[in-house]
């Protein structure tokens, strides 16, 4: 079999190792970008966890306080008294 080198010619050898070169450029750059937005997915869904977990705190106080009124509602004589 004959040589890539003399089927492609070196001027295409030389072509087709510039493109694999700039893919693999390419290449690192998206590996990179990949791994920076799954860093901010991970710090987002840390985030989300975060306040869901003061959502339903803060939903438990307004419970809480809503029961206090509630009582004090019930105790309390009416305005014309």
């Amino acid at each position: 079999l004959p040589s890539p080198h003399i089927i492609l010619g070196r001027r295409n050898l030389d072509m087709y190792e510039d493109e694999l070169e700039r893919l693999e450029i390419r290449l690192s750059y998206l590996e990179k970008q990949n791994a920076e937005l799954n860093e901010v997915v991970i710090d987002q869904g840390k985030t989300i966890t975060h306040l869901l977990v003061q959502m339903e705190e803060m939903k438990k106080k307004v419970k809480d306080l809503m029961d206090v009124t509630a009582d004090e509602r019930a105790n309390r004589r009416p305005p014309h008294y």
